[in-house]
């Protein structure tokens, strides 16, 4: 909430040309680590078999193209147009946390705070 909170403030400092651009790379990065990385795997909810894997990871594609359309489609509307930044952002963040640095990341936090494995 905090991080949609300050990019958004970003929307009065950029002119609209250059978040387009933000916005469509941010979310060809992420569409990119989908690819590579999901579906995630976890010591908690394994995946069995090949054909679940490519189940989630063609799920996981789609909703990115889904969110791919989402953004293209508040781009063009004059109301919602300020919360396209956010919202690629907000899917960088998602998709960073299904790679191996996210994985760490979110080890590393729990070691910080204290939470046991499993």
């Amino acid at each position: 909430l905090l991080l949609g909170w300050g990019v958004y403030s970003f929307n009065a400092v950029l002119s609209p040309p250059v978040i387009s651009v933000i916005v469509g790379l941010l979310f060809f990065i992420s569409l990119a680590i989908i690819f590579k990385y999901a579906p995630g795997e976890t010591e908690n909810k394994p995946i069995n078999n090949e054909a679940e894997r490519e189940k989630f990871k063609k799920w996981s594609v789609a909703i990115m193209v889904a969110y791919g359309l989402i953004l293209i489609i508040f781009s063009r509307l004059e109301v919602l147009n300020t919360l396209v930044l956010p919202m690629a952002v907000g899917i960088m963040a998602q998709a960073f946390t299904v790679s191996p640095a996210g994985y760490g990341f979110i080890h590393f936090i729990d070691w910080i705070l204290d939470f046991p494995k499993g």
